[in-house]
Parts: C-alpha cells; sequence; structure tokens
C-alpha cells in the first residue's frame, strides 16, 4: 500500500495524505539530496528518484526488478554523469534472471508518460528523466532490436517533435 493510501486508511483526507507524504519526501531530500518513491505492489513494479532536479540533473526510473534491488541501483546511480543511449556497468552485479551481461542501459524518457506524478509535483513541469533499463533472457535491451517486449519491463521513451 503506497504511504497517501495508508493516510487515508488512518483517517486523513486525501489532501492532508499527500501533503504529509510530500513532506517526508521533502525531508529526505534535504537530507540526503533525493528521496526514492514508487509502487512496489504495481503489476509491474517501479521506483524513481525525487529531489535530482534541484541540482540540474534528470530523475531517474527503473522497472520490473524487487525494490531492495531498485533502490540500491538508483542510490548509487546517483553519483554518476549518465547519457541517454549508453550502458552503464557496476550498478547490477547480474542480469535480473541470470545471464552474462550486467549493465544498465540508459533512455530519455517521457516522465508523464511514466507516471512521475510526484516528482513532477514536487519538481515541476521542466524536470527532464531518463529510465535505467536491463537486458532481456537474450541480453539485449530495450532500445535494441529484437527486444522482447513480453519481458516484464515497460518503457517510456522520450517521442521528440
Amino acid at each position: 500500500m503506497c504511504d497517501i493510501c495508508r493516510g487515508i486508511e488512518m483517517g486523513m483526507s486525501g489532501e492532508e495524505a499527500t501533503a504529509s507524504f510530500i513532506d517526508s519526501l521533502r525531508t529526505t531530500i534535504d537530507l540526503y539530496g533525493l528521496a526514492l518513491t514508487g509502487a512496489a505492489d504495481a503489476e509491474v513494479p517501479y521506483m524513481y528518484t525525487v529531489g535530482r532536479h534541484e541540482r540540474g540533473l534528470p530523475e531517474l526510473l527503473i522497472t520490473g526488478l524487487d525494490v531492495p534491488r531498485m533502490a540500491a541501483i538508483l542510490t548509487n546511480a546517483d553519483d554518476l554523469t549518465l547519457t541517454p543511449g549508453t550502458r552503464v556497468d557496476g550498478l547490477i552485479e547480474t542480469r535480473p534472471g541470470g545471464g552474462v551481461r550486467p549493465q544498465l542501459g540508459v533512455l530519455e524518457i517521457d516522465p508523464d508518460a511514466a507516471d512521475m506524478v510526484v516528482a513532477r509535483t514536487m519538481m515541476g513541469p521542466d524536470m527532464t528523466a531518463l529510465q535505467l533499463t536491463w537486458p532481456d533472457p537474450q541480453n539485449r535491451f530495450p532500445d535494441e532490436y529484437d527486444w522482447d517486449y513480453e519481458w516484464p519491463q515497460p518503457v517510456y521513451p522520450l517521442v521528440k517533435s
């Protein structure tokens, strides 16, 4: 259950629960430079950063992994300069499900399509975002030809007009 839903269940109004959640994220950002949020109980779990935008950096999103792994990846990636279209070593020990390509890919994404509502609310309309992706069982990334779209990793590429 999300923190806002938990607040509502405890008798807060939706507005009070949202304000309380955003206040707690603000405290975390003030202490650590970023906070993590997302939906662990979604059909495909996801997690993203909030607060990097204040340092002139894009927010980060990752999907489809267990919560501890997503949290570790996002926290460790915070110190890196990430460029869309590149591969990053050292953030993931093994590819989910095993395999030989322990890298993450970096895609520029549309934060609104990715449902990064809390980050957008707190960071404003000019916030940008990157998605960290991992390879499918055949070691192909979402931006590579013949990637397995059935693999549980939604991607939200930025469509440039």
